[in-house]
């Protein structure tokens, strides 16, 4: 059977659609295709497809699995009658089947048809609903969540997080220091842009600008970053997009940065490094978008990006007037990205983990209170960059060397509110990102309390083993105000004379560069726009200056896996001095990361 299918294609490969031999051609495909469906293991298709492909024959599968069932209506239910039994991966909070060019009354007479059947589920096979909406109602007790995010940076992916999971999601996604783009949130106001019946010209206008001049910038930091251009209103601002894209940019760039322009149901399912966002609306011209389907569109389209997201508004604050407008939410969420002010689920975080936080801390993250807040605040005394946005295999914070790529994840287990199932579930993780190149430091929170002497040099020969150097810039001033790791980043002016935000603001940006392979590479350097004020430090100004941390002494113990020490963050094997291998390969892959 499968040679039989073999000569059918390499048959039918050679003859044109139009061909007078085309259709036998077509009808043997379809026979040889029949006779060898109970040969093949696996059958990957589109749902339009299966009926063409393989017999029709109940439960001739072991296993049938629809993806991206949120998109597909009730036809998508036939492929399903196919299996033994069934998966349906989706998400009701992304976009579904539209019924706008449905009439009412053909829906009425299929809702009519349904009930004189007694169907038990007639609301859900109505064309405005999805397979997904249909499957979790008919097996809502088998309902799985998944919450691990992969896809986006923890900036990218806060605004949904916020608005429409609750605080649910847990990013797991944090590239190397040389390969993150920063700030990941960027907000443009492009001044006296108007909407003129369904499209803003110069705010499109703006962002082809916006492209182009970051795509000529030699060397530019989206060199190797593939893009996508979303309308937040519609299909006529992306097809005008579109056609100034083609008169902007050349055929080469855009076939190397994978440019593609939509709307939010273009994007469902695809993501880019870089995501371009259009909000179209201006004074005026603003309809509110309050309703389920706007919820869906904007989860989509805020939720491509896994490096950067770029807003180009017409719309101030105030031309907004309903507060519970999706376009209000939105140009709140970047401009409090752009003031350096934590996300609503990066607060929550904070909070669930010690109740007993206040709000201003849960913001900072440093409270000599507490173990977490000790061990942050003990890591920024030395000079160490970190964050604690992305918290993988329960790390408290992940040290990172802005110079050479290398990080450290450094955790600590135990305490009042832990569980066994929680560290068990950690230490599976952690496993999983060791194969991918991290490196972690298990400390138990009562080591750290009651020997916090000895758990402190173990930390410090945990980063000198991992190649994780301390920056000597980074310093507590006088008054023990500790400063945070990165100044908050701002856009003055997106474009080179063009439009930008309506205040003077200092742009800022870092370069990507390829991992380093060597312990000598040189830092990291600013990309400064022309006519900006050089940036500040990263500390900030300070009146004073802690002295340096004293010389280590080279170790070839693992901290972590001392006996009687902590956990040890591998079984049986021991760190060494020499630094993870990053050097061609994808430092910041996870499992499950596609």
């Amino acid at each position: 059977g499968l040679m039989r299918l073999v000569s059918a294609v390499s048959n039918s490969g050679g003859v044109g659609p139009d061909s007078a031999r085309s259709a036998r051609y077509r009808a043997d495909l379809a026979s040889a295709l029949t006779d060898c469906a109970a040969s093949v293991p696996c059958w990957i298709m589109p749902a339009w497809r299966v009926s063409q492909c393989l017999p029709a024959a109940v439960r001739s599968f072991d296993l049938v699995v629809i993806d991206e069932a949120s998109q597909s209506n009730v036809s998508g239910i036939l492929p399903l009658l196919r299996g033994t039994r069934v998966l349906v991966v989706g998400d009701h909070k992304q976009v579904s089947p539209t019924a706008a060019f449905v009439s009412e009354a053909r829906i009425g007479d299929l809702k009519a048809g349904l009930l004189r059947a007694r169907h038990p589920y007639v609301e859900q096979l109505l064309p405005e609903r999805s397979v997904f909406d249909l499957a979790q109602t008919c097996f809502a007790d088998a309902r799985v969540s998944l919450l691990q995010h992969f896809r986006c940076v923890p900036p990218c992916i806060a605004f949904c997080n916020d608005h429409f999971y609750h605080g649910r999601l847990l990013p797991r996604r944090l590239p190397v220091r040389s390969r993150r783009l920063e700030p990941a949130l960027i907000d443009v106001l492009v001044p006296n842009a108007a909407k003129r019946g369904k499209t803003n010209v110069e705010e499109a206008r703006a962002l082809v600008d916006y492209l182009a001049a970051q795509l000529a910038r030699s060397p530019s930091e989206l060199s190797d970053a593939s893009v996508g251009i979303i309308s937040l209103a519609g299909v006529e601002q992306a097809r005008l997009l579109r056609t100034l894209l083609l008169e902007k940019l050349t055929d080469a760039q855009l076939a190397r940065h994978r440019v593609v322009v939509g709307d939010a149901a273009t994007f469902q399912g695809d993501e880019r490094d870089v995501i371009l966002l259009s909000m179209v609306a201006s004074k005026g011209q603003a309809p509110p978008q309050i309703a389920r389907i706007y919820e869906q569109k904007y989860n989509v389209a805020l939720s491509r990006a896994r490096d950067r997201m770029v807003l180009f508004r017409s719309l101030r604050p105030a031309d907004v007037p309903n507060p519970d407008d999706l376009k209000l939410w939105t140009i709140q969420a970047f401009a409090g990205a752009a003031a350096g002010q934590p996300s609503a689920h990066a607060l929550r975080a904070a909070q669930a983990q010690e109740a007993q936080m206040a709000l201003r801390v849960a913001a900072s993250g440093f409270d000599e209170a507490t173990a977490d807040g000790q061990l942050r605040a003990w890591l920024h005394g030395r000079g160490y960059a970190f964050t604690f946005d992305c918290v993988v295999a329960g790390s408290t914070a992940v040290v990172e060397d802005d110079a050479h790529d290398r990080r450290l994840c450094v955790c600590l287990d135990g305490g009042a509110a832990a569980s066994l199932a929680e560290w068990s579930e950690a230490l599976r993780e952690q496993r999983a990102l060791m194969s991918a190149g991290w490196v972690f430091h298990r400390i138990w929170r009562s080591s750290w309390l009651v020997h916090r002497a000895r758990c402190e040099l173990e930390l410090e020969e945990a980063l000198e083993a991992a190649g994780v150097m301390p920056d000597a810039a980074r310093v507590a001033d006088a008054t023990g105000q500790l400063k945070p790791v990165q100044p908050p980043h701002h856009l003055a002016d997106a474009l080179s004379g063009g439009a930008g935000s309506g205040e003077p603001q200092q742009a800022a940006g870092r370069k990507r560069k390829a991992p380093a392979a060597d312990a000598q590479d040189e830092p990291m350097e600013e990309d400064e726009p022309e006519g900006a004020a050089p940036s500040p430090p990263a500390g900030g100004p300070s009146t004073a200056a802690q002295p340096a941390a004293p010389p280590r002494t080279a170790s070839t113990k693992s901290a972590a896996g001392k006996k009687g020490k902590g956990p040890a963050s591998a079984p049986g094997k021991q760190q060494t001095k020499k630094r993870p291998r990053v050097a061609g390969e994808d430092d910041d892959y996870v499992p499950g990361d596609d």
